[in-house]
């Protein structure tokens, strides 16, 4: 039986409005999903005064290119954007409201939107990382920084937005980066915003250096945030969470996940498991560890020598690692060499990759544990379902023929 994906919920489900079907998990996915687009000078920005666009209107074919600027996965994203804009239920969805702010010296890359649906909810979507290698390196400080730039535009954006709806309800939705946008930015909410959220939808997002749990305003919000993450996650697992996570079946493996695009759905859900695999938590314990054992300033220093290669190598985007790889691989190895030649480079670089080494081996004991467990468990529930089916169990049979 053929899995299914955000491409079959469209089909299904297209032709309902949000007024005829309340909105779900899956829609809050797709929406994030559509957040990655370009829309600079396509829909408003916040302050412009300009009127709400219909999704529906941006589906002409002449506007498709423009719209995948920077996008990472643009042939998917290709055949997911017309299908979104034809259906009844995402092409009458009006946008509104667009904020960006990109700057490559603060390591900086927000952007932020806001969904208006038929049924008069607000939705506030908030933009994971692009293909653009800054805001990798902004992913890179969440496990150093507290107050991110993103954090505090993703908090005063919510804040304008709920002022602006000032009687509506509002979803708060945001995948990888803007997850974690969305739940920082609905914890830091007013009172008044706060009692108007209906649900915070974190879809694979990181946690925080420090988990939110000493704020006030995130035990407030805490029994409406959704986190869903795969069932092979890296991104969801890293750093400091409190929520509760919902895992899912996801088709590939490890940063394939990742997307949305990948998720399987049952119906207008998305299909849960009981847990992440053992090659995530085997992730998630090393990631865990590492972060702990440095410093934050030999993160800091870290962070800059790695973009410092990338920035030698004229590397901007995801994409431009695809063009001239040769190339900028011997400029990086370049950049490499000379940077060696600083002693306490050196030996920060040494320090990092003995730490990751020794680490990886400590916790490997355990992640063979937890694969023999999860295979013994396997096992206990096949023979569970053969004995509910009266047929005979590999272990019976062998006693028999004995």
């Amino acid at each position: 039986m053929k899995k299914q994906t955000v491409f079959d919920y469209l089909n299904k489900y297209g032709n309902y409005s949000f007024i005829g079907k309340e909105f779900n998990e899956v829609d809050g996915a797709i929406l994030a999903l559509l957040t990655y687009f370009n829309y600079k000078d396509v829909v408003p920005s916040l302050g412009s005064n300009y009127l709400d666009v219909p999704l529906y209107r941006l589906s002409d074919d002449s506007l498709l290119d423009y719209l995948l600027e920077g996008t990472v996965t643009t042939s998917t994203d290709s055949r997911f954007f017309p299908l979104a804009c034809k259906s009844k239920r995402f092409g009458n969805i009006s946008l509104n409201y667009c904020f960006e702010k990109f700057d490559k010296e603060l390591a900086i890359q927000f952007f932020a939107i806001t969904y208006i649906l038929d049924n008069d909810i607000v939705c506030v979507s908030f933009r994971g990382t692009d293909s653009s290698l800054v805001g990798w390196k902004e992913d890179l400080m969440m496990a150093v920084n507290d107050y991110l730039p993103s954090y505090i535009e993703a908090d005063a954006y919510l804040e304008t937005i709920g002022k602006i709806f000032n009687t509506s309800k509002i979803i708060v939705i945001g995948h990888s980066k803007g997850g974690a946008l969305a739940v920082h930015s609905s914890s830091h909410a007013s009172k008044d915003i706060q009692d108007r959220i209906i649900n915070v939808y974190d879809f694979d997002g990181p946690g925080f250096r420090k988990a939110l749990d000493n704020l006030k305003g995130y035990e407030n919000i805490k029994s409406r945030i959704i986190k869903i993450i795969p069932i092979d996650s890296v991104i969801g697992i890293l750093l400091e969470s409190s929520t509760r996570a919902k895992v899912i079946k996801a088709a590939g493996f490890s940063l394939a996940q990742h997307s949305p695009y990948m998720w399987y759905i049952d119906d207008d859900h998305f299909i849960e498991v009981e847990q992440t695999t053992s090659g995530s938590a085997f992730w998630s314990y090393n990631m865990h560890d590492f972060l702990e054992t440095l410093n934050d300033e030999e993160k800091v220093i870290f962070i800059d020598k790695i973009f410092s290669l990338v920035e030698q190598a004229k590397i901007d985007t995801v994409h431009d690692f695809l063009h001239g790889v040769d190339k900028k691989l011997f400029a990086s190895i370049k950049a490499l060499i000379n940077m060696m030649k600083d002693e306490q480079t050196r030996d920060l670089f040494k320090k990092i990759i003995v730490t990751f080494i020794k680490i990886y081996f400590k916790n490997a004991s355990s992640f063979r544990t937890r694969r023999k467990i999860d295979f013994a468990k396997a096992n206990r529930d096949e023979m569970i379902a053969l004995i509910i089916k009266d047929e005979p169990t590999p272990l019976l049979t062998e006693k028999q023929e004995q």
